[in-house]
């Protein structure tokens, strides 16, 4: 049976668009692929993660727990922290450069676009880019957006006058947190390689950063782990601020993962965060969603007390980092929320951090005073006490600086 010539001929030119179509969608493909290839990746578009929302669920595990995600409900509930693209409000290509060959220690802070007087008053204390031994410090705080118009304004006049700002195009709020954790993810990842070590915290924190840079110093192998006040077999919160409904997250506990009033990330770890933050999913708690990026990861993490989340420790001048309730309360332009270790106060109110040297020197002095101090108070025969951290899931103590260790599974 033979067709008629129209109808071959209507075949031919359907042949040749099919054809065009296909190349065209093969060559598109393959640009795209290049261009996010060179690693100069546009500051403001960047590629949709690559998610598992394929699956209904997810099942990792560290060896002693496993921890179930539905992803069916973190698609129903919270669909915009799994597939937003981040985008910055500005450019900041070059702010990760230095002039000289030196360790760069990036101090990032949380902050909130209505937080001004907590801002102005960090700028004036520690959050001030800065020489220290052979590390540059440099700062910067991470924002997204508010509602309000005029406040926006005031956020875009700041930033004009200190350039320190990484504003993303998402909304502020408790559970973007964990969004604003994804995207300063991806800028280190793309944007800020020169970055050695990164330490992350909030603005109600008060940061040490000579006492940082002693401690990345002198610790051995220290870009070997994450370094912070780690929580091992923290429970999952049903009731309250924090809670997860059983639903979304059915395990009773939490994977590692280190506080996020402050904790210290080296570079090496940044590449295996960001690829795991393309198919994690966005857990809506922003300390427990690093410790999901760090399992995945297979991030080792290394305790310890300075970095202060409660108790008494805030109030030492060896602290790395305290929380506001863990030190005096005093004004700052006006601003009662800053609080600062004893030790950092003067008579004319806040004073930058020590220098090295003077570190140093008070070191030597308070190590003299308290040898003095256990000489009169302690029996010869009592062995000094070390300090230790409790492993939740096996109630073991756990020498303070040992390594913890977590190696993922998957099922």
């Amino acid at each position: 049976m033979r067709l008629p010539r129209g109808s071959l001929k209507g075949c031919s030119v359907f042949l040749v668009v099919c054809t065009s179509l296909m190349l065209y969608a093969l060559l598109y493909t393959r640009q795209e692929e290049r261009s996010w290839s060179t690693g100069k990746p546009d500051l403001f578009i960047v590629p949709e993660p690559q998610r598992l929302f394929g699956h209904s669920s997810l099942e990792m595990s560290d060896g002693m727990f496993v921890y179930h995600l539905n992803l069916r409900v973190y698609q129903s509930e919270f669909p915009y922290m799994q597939h937003h693209q981040c985008r910055l409000q500005q450019e900041r290509l070059r702010f990760c450069r230095v002039a000289e060959r030196r360790t760069l220690l990036l101090l990032a802070t949380k902050s909130h676009p209505e937080a001004f007087p907590r801002r102005d008053a960090l700028r004036q204390t520690w959050a001030r880019d800065a020489h220290f031994s052979d590390f540059v410090v440099k700062h910067v705080f991470l924002m997204a957006q508010s509602p309000n118009w005029t406040l926006m304004q005031q956020v875009a006049e700041e930033d004009a006058v200190h350039k320190d700002i990484l504003l993303w195009d998402f909304a502020e709020s408790h559970h973007n947190l964990s969004l604003k954790e994804r995207c300063f993810i991806q800028w280190l990842h793309n944007n800020c390689k020169e970055a050695d070590f990164i330490f992350k915290g909030d603005d109600d924190e008060y940061v040490n950063p000579s006492a940082l840079v002693k401690y990345l110093n002198s610790t051995v192998n220290v870009s070997t782990a994450v370094h912070g006040y780690i929580h091992k077999g923290s429970d999952s919160e049903r009731y309250g601020k924090y809670k997860i409904t059983e639903a979304m997250y059915p395990s009773a506990k939490y994977p590692m993962f280190p506080s996020g009033g402050g904790y210290i990330i080296p570079r090496t770890f940044i590449p295996a965060l960001y690829h795991a933050s393309t198919w994690i999913p966005v857990f809506p708690l922003d300390d427990v969603y690093f410790g999901f990026l760090g399992l995945a990861a297979g991030v080792t993490y290394r305790h310890d007390y300075r970095f202060c989340v409660k108790g008494m420790c805030g109030r030492t001048p060896e602290a790395l980092s305290s929380h506001q309730d863990n030190v005096d309360v005093i004004r700052v332009t006006g601003n009662p929320d800053i609080r600062v270790p004893e030790g950092m106060k003067t008579e004319d109110g806040l004073r930058a951090a020590p220098t090295l040297e003077e570190e140093d020197a008070g070191a030597d002095v308070r190590k003299d005073e308290r040898r003095n101090r256990e000489g009169e108070q302690r029996p010869p025969t009592e062995k000094p006490k070390t300090s230790t951290v409790k492993d939740t899931t096996t109630n073991e103590e756990v020498p303070e600086g040992r390594e913890l260790h977590h190696v993922p599974e998957w099922t």
